[in-house]
Parts: C-alpha cells; sequence; structure tokens
C-alpha cells in the first residue's frame, strides 16, 4: 500500500506538471499577443476587449478545456479523470486533424499525447480516480468523444469563421 500511495504522488506531480506546461504555453501565447497588441498597434485593451479577445480567436473551447482539466485534477473520481484524459485526446486530435504535419518532428509530436494517454491509463492513476477499473473503456470512449467532437467544432470555427488580427482588433 506505502508503494503504491508513492506511485500515485510521483504520478500526480508528473500529471500536474503536464497541466501546468498546457497552462502555461497557452497564458504565454495570449500574454506575447496582448503584448504585440499594445506595442507594435499601440491598442490598449480594457479587461472586456481582452476576454473578447481571448474568444475570437479560440471560441473560448481551448480555455474552458485547460480549466476542465485542472480542475479534474483535484476532482477524486471519474469525472476528474474524464476532464484530464478529455484535454490529451483533444491535443492528439488537434494535432491529428487541424494541425499540418510537414515533417518527422511532426509525427514525433503525436507520441506526446499518446504517451500521456497511456500515462492515464496506469493502475495507480486509475485507481486513484476511478476506484474501480471496471469502467476504463466507456470512460475513454466519453472522453474521445467529446474531444473528438470539440476538434471539429473547433476546426469549423477556425475555417469558416478565422479571422486575422486586424479583424479581431476591427470588431473589438
Amino acid at each position: 500500500m506505502h508503494k503504491q500511495s508513492k506511485l500515485v504522488i510521483i504520478s500526480r506531480l508528473i500529471l500536474g506538471i503536464l497541466l501546468l506546461f498546457f497552462l502555461m504555453t497557452y497564458i504565454y501565447t495570449i500574454s506575447h499577443t496582448l503584448y504585440d497588441i499594445k506595442h507594435y498597434y499601440y491598442i490598449h485593451l480594457t479587461w472586456l476587449k481582452t476576454i473578447k479577445f481571448i474568444f475570437y480567436p479560440t471560441y473560448l473551447i481551448i480555455p474552458s478545456m485547460l480549466v476542465l482539466a485542472v480542475i479534474g485534477f483535484f476532482v477524486k473520481n471519474s469525472l476528474g479523470w474524464v476532464f484530464i484524459t478529455q484535454l490529451l485526446y483533444f491535443k492528439l486530435f488537434q494535432i491529428l486533424f487541424i494541425e499540418i504535419l510537414n515533417n518527422i518532428t511532426d509525427y514525433l509530436l503525436l507520441f506526446i499525447p499518446i504517451l500521456f494517454i497511456v500515462f492515464m491509463n496506469i493502475k495507480p492513476l486509475r485507481v486513484y480516480y476511478l476506484r474501480t477499473t471496471n469502467n476504463v473503456f466507456t470512460l475513454n470512449l466519453v472522453a474521445i468523444f467529446t474531444s473528438l467532437s470539440l476538434v471539429l467544432l473547433h476546426g469549423y470555427l477556425t475555417i469558416n469563421h478565422h479571422m486575422h488580427l486586424m479583424d479581431i482588433i476591427d470588431k473589438l
């Protein structure tokens, strides 16, 4: 029991670092773009305009997925597990269906979400989040279906309502 609790702690630490990495890269991307708007276009955005700016290019799909995954990290039940794996499947499907894979490094990027999906299915994390391992297949299907739907929705909105930076600024 003591050995398994150490495995759970180490597994959750790795998972927390992964979620923190996803969150920090997203925050860095948004803050870098907001910095460019302020210093290169000389436009000062209020809080409301900043939220609108985050909404227009992402349609709040990616930020809501990140928030749900962080909430899922702290929730110790199957819903938390689904939220975390949903983010990992979302990243995997986004690389597969949205990104253009040009070279071998792009294909290697596929293995990062796959590795963490396998990591989420190891026994210590399954036992921590699910208590029983009877419904792992069903919960994986739920996470796959919802993340695939969100990737397709995000891709549809991006293709049909894609706005460039100046279009977004004009809309604000």
